[in-house]
């Protein structure tokens, strides 16, 4: 799982601070150097010079985004890992716990990476951990039996430390989440209430009610029970129920009330509205998967459809059950050039089209669904 705007902002912060860190130091052992002159002072400045160099360098990658993205995590996850293992080893303070700097690597990859991240670089951090003992000398130079201890007990605690990062990593995977789920919620509500207030004005066009809306709500809905294996939800079927109506919203006002023919021209802009209600919840990523299927809702299974010209399995299932929706719900409302058709004769001439247009299990089920006897049909009627 990836933390995206919120895991960039925390590990540039993470990186931006210690590379103030490193120069601070870096001024520093230069002011002592430049008094003391002495190899101390000397190996102070080089080393926190080093890591200043290091860090910014590190900072500059990552807050420009020139990282590849398929590799940034785990270049972040091995510098990181780099730094702290620079940091023992140099040791420029000389300080003799210097393996205590170690045991804040988990903690750090709990803050800046992904779960999978997390996984491959706490395993590398605790078997390189474990092999610093052979040249950590306050190790080394114990007797076996207190060396023993020793091992124990940082072992314990480097475990302990991967154990914090892992909940850190927890927490702010769900925190994530959640605020995830409250933006979501909040963009839903949002195209709703744009859609609701743009309703009336589409009613006012094209001299239909609301009505269409829930008739082609319900018959989605009813559809969609056939198969729960495609987890369409209620909400997204609002959605499109809505988006349906409203997309009509561009169509020029006379185009409503035509009896003729429709020219080559006003048939495009009839195939604008895929466009239209792609454009209405265009920029929520959430929602990307129901743009998809509204824009290929008149792609037919042989090819001959729009706006692309799909084929076959090129054509979402819910793409497909927007098309058998949207076709029963237009011939069986009255237009200016026609009359409504019974829901007998709008079933009839889906089946026609089932296997050319739409997917027969979803014809074979809206028979069901509208309580027809496929049985009283007229053979000669379902195949011509």
């Amino acid at each position: 799982m990836k933390y995206l705007a919120d895991q960039k902002s925390v590990g540039g912060q993470i990186l931006f601070i210690t590379s103030l860190l490193m120069t601070s130091g870096s001024l520093i052992g230069g002011i002592c150097w430049g008094f003391l002159k002495n190899e101390f002072t000397l190996s102070l400045f080089l080393g926190f010079s080093a890591s200043m160099v290091f860090h910014w360098s590190f900072y500059f990658l990552y807050k420009k985004s020139l990282l590849p993205k398929r590799q940034s995590d785990h270049l972040i996850a091995f510098f990181s890992c780099l730094l702290f293992f620079f940091i023992a080893f140099y040791n420029p303070l000389l300080f003799s716990d210097i393996w205590i700097v170690l045991l804040y690597y988990p903690l750090i990859l709990g803050i800046l990476a992904s779960e999978e991240v997390f996984k491959v670089w706490v395993s590398i951090y605790l078997v390189l951990f474990h092999l610093y003992y052979f040249i950590d000398p306050s190790i080394m130079n114990e007797e076996t039996q207190a060396s023993f201890l020793m091992i124990l007990g940082r072992s314990f605690f480097s475990f302990f430390s991967c154990a914090a990062g892992l909940i850190i990593l927890t927490y702010l995977h769900n925190m994530n989440n959640n605020n995830e789920a409250m933006v979501n919620e909040k963009n839903k509500r949002y195209i709703f209430q744009v859609l609701h207030t743009l309703t009336p004005i589409v009613e006012r066009k094209s001299h239909t009610t609301r009505n269409e809306i829930e008739e082609f709500r319900c018959l989605m809905k009813s559809l969609a029970k056939y198969f729960p294996q495609e987890k369409i939800t209620d909400w997204e079927i609002d959605l499109v129920s809505l988006l349906h109506y409203v997309s009509r919203i561009n169509w020029p006002d006379y185009m409503f009330e035509k009896k003729d023919t429709l020219t080559r021209f006003e048939y495009e802009i009839i195939q604008e509205h895929c466009f239209m209600g792609a454009e209405l919840i265009n920029g929520f990523s959430d929602l990307e998967h129901i743009k998809t299927a509204f824009m290929h809702h008149h792609e037919r299974l042989d090819g001959t459809g729009y706006p692309e010209q799909l084929s076959g399995s090129q054509i979402s299932f819910f793409s497909q059950l927007i098309a058998v929706t949207e076709s029963y719900v237009a011939m069986t409302t009255s237009r200016s050039y026609r009359q409504a058709l019974s829901k007998q004769e709008a079933y009839q001439e889906i089946y026609k089209l089932k296997g050319q247009a739409y997917r027969e299990d979803i014809v074979n089920v809206l028979a069901d669904a509208l309580e027809i006897e496929t049985s009283d049909l007229h053979a000669d009627k379902l195949v011509g």
